[in-house]
């Protein structure tokens, strides 16, 4: 079984390696995928670390299903995540989750995901005016995600999951064209993380490859699904019982399929398992760069826990991005 296991690290270690460069060789990977908006952090802690969180390790709440579908074998009881972001531009992305466990039976959740452009000023060709165009009115765009989770920790060292989503992107209420007023494309896409701890202190890896799925085509034209690789580390500092703080530290190479590869560090300190402070960096990015958020935790009572989160992300020339999260216990 350990050898099993560390052959799929190492083959997805691998894959990250060798699959990346040789396809940046070829061609210039941006603009080549549709449904990016399954690209975007959907909670406030994944952003706050700089995206690194795949091997965040255990989280006993609904928003390990966007962390990690794997990391969803660790909820024992029935939880809730909402996640809301100021994105850029005027546009907003949501993401709510619910999750159950099911004890050896594995884990179980729900998962929506939303992106909301809003109003933009639609245009229609027109010679007879100078600017060459006239506007038509208003119309909508938005994107949604939505699926169920499943999640099994096979050992006590490893864990299995797998999460299969509805995506549909598109415009509405469109005018001025022959078309229709409806512009949009769909698809079923799969998302399969697992995470190993290794026995050594609390050293683990994770490997999740998102948004796996055959082309889609909208109207006439064909776009392939925005298909990440993840592998990733993490290592528990001060991690004992009657430690006032513990220092996760985190480290993750991503090879999308419509960019470059990347570099993604980060940090996140629990004080009195309270209060958390987080930081990262994104490595060969456009823009994004440092990131920054906090935590607090509390028990309601009856071992109902409840989280709140938030997150800052620095957007270079655009204005900063930022992250709430609420995660309650039931």
């Amino acid at each position: 079984m350990r050898k099993l296991l560390l052959s799929v690290i190492l083959s997805a270690a691998l894959l990250l390696l060798v699959a990346g460069p040789s396809s940046a060789i070829k061609f210039k990977r941006t603009g080549t995928a549709g449904f990016t908006f399954l690209e975007l952090p959907a909670t406030a802690r994944q952003a706050a670390v700089g995206d690194a969180y795949s091997a965040l390790g255990s989280i006993n709440d609904a928003s390990s299903i966007f962390t990690n579908p794997a990391m969803l074998g660790y909820v024992t009881g029935p939880s809730i995540s909402v996640t809301y972001a100021t994105h850029l531009v005027e546009t907003n992305h949501q993401a709510i989750a619910f999750a159950y466990g099911l004890g050896s039976a594995g884990s179980i959740g729900l998962s929506v995901l939303r992106f909301d452009a809003g109003d933009l000023i639609g245009t229609v060709t027109d010679n007879t005016l100078q600017a060459g165009y006239r506007e038509v009115g208003n119309f909508n765009f938005g994107s949604i995600a939505i699926g169920p989770s499943y999640s099994l920790r096979m050992t006590d060292r490893f864990s299995f999951g797998v999460t299969i989503r509805y995506a549909r992107e598109g415009a509405s209420n469109v005018q001025g064209v022959t078309r229709g007023s409806e512009f949009s494309a769909d698809n079923f896409l799969a998302e399969v993380g697992t995470l190993y701890y290794t026995g050594f202190g609390s050293l683990r890896f994770a490997t999740n490859v998102q948004s796996i799925g055959f082309d889609t085509e909208y109207i006439s034209d064909p776009f392939q699904s925005p298909v990440v690789y993840r592998i990733g580390a993490a290592y528990d500092f001060f991690d004992t019982p009657d430690s006032p703080v513990k220092l996760t530290t985190l480290l993750e190479a991503i090879h999308p399929t419509d960019a470059d590869e990347k570099m993604m560090a980060g940090g996140e300190l629990w004080v009195m398992n309270m209060v958390a402070l987080r930081a990262g960096y994104k490595f060969n990015m456009d823009e994004e760069g440092f990131t920054g958020g906090v935590g607090l935790k509390f028990d309601m009572g009856g071992g109902r826990p409840i989280g709140l989160d938030f997150a800052y992300v620095d957007y270079g020339r655009f204005d900063p991005v930022t992250r709430f999260s609420l995660n309650v216990g039931f």
